[in-house]
């Protein structure tokens, strides 16, 4: 009996150890690890990460300004940040010997990898949850099919025509549905004038925007309540892409 109690402790204490303790620095991190299943693992989130299973979790501050002392209270094991946050930051942590692990999320394929490095540093199920998003991906995108063959455009700015064009993930994962989303960059500010030399057949709004008199008559599709989907490149922007299929294809 001695001897099953001590087994039943070492494998606890085992299980005890091995258990990550993660920080997300970015809200799309964050709804990225509760899609491979690791949210379990979070003890802290900025203050921007908003989904309902946050709740009760550690802030520790902004994107782009963690609080690292904060962080390092935390005791983590791992710290996931993307290309927005200063790398000052980052290396301070590393400096204390903390995990830090760095995304640039601007693409597909950026976003792809993003699910499947988590996944596999957190439960070895990397390939398996890409293959999931990918195939969700394109369930999503043959709701936008009445944009094939369109010149779209995909407006994020107030006050400037700043926009997602087609080297973003929104932009690419319009043109799988045969759209034409300009201009042919990420995310880009142009004039209002080169907007307009287009002859866009859609305007997306993703902001509140006062258009000037030559896109007046284009047809717009206000998508700004699916900005906080849309704005993610995690895997919830496809729950937004659904809904933008439903809006405009309808």
């Amino acid at each position: 009996m001695i001897r099953l109690l001590l087994f039943v402790f070492l494998l606890v204490s085992v299980a005890a150890s091995a258990a990550e303790r993660v920080v997300s620095l970015s809200p799309a991190l964050t709804e990225t690890l509760f899609f491979v299943g690791a949210g379990k693992e979070l003890v802290g989130v900025t203050r921007y990460c908003t989904v309902p299973q946050c709740k009760g979790l550690k802030r520790v501050g902004g994107i782009v300004d963690p609080n690292v002392e904060v962080i390092l209270s935390l005791k983590p094991t791992l710290v996931v940040a993307t290309t927005l946050t200063p790398e000052r930051y980052l290396d301070f942590l590393k400096s204390r010997g903390v995990k830090v692990e760095r995304f640039r999320l601007v693409t597909l394929k950026d976003v792809e990898f993003a699910v499947e490095r988590l996944g596999n540093l957190l439960g070895g199920n990397g390939s398996q949850k890409r293959a999931e998003f990918e195939a969700e991906l394109r369930a999503a995108v043959l709701k936008l099919g009445c944009l094939s063959g369109k010149r779209v455009v995909l407006l994020l700015g107030k006050r400037v025509a700043y926009v997602a064009g087609s080297r973003s993930y929104l932009g690419e994962a319009l043109e799988l549905a045969g759209a034409k989303v300009y201009p042919d960059a990420a995310f880009e500010a142009v004039s209002w004038d080169y907007l307009c030399s287009l002859s866009p057949d859609v305007v997306v709004l993703l902001s509140e925007v006062s258009l000037p008199a030559c896109l007046k008559k284009v047809r717009t599709v206000n998508a700004l309540p699916l900005k906080d989907l849309l704005l993610h490149p995690s895997p919830v922007f496809i729950r937004g892409l659904e809904t933008l299929g439903r809006e405009v294809c309808r």
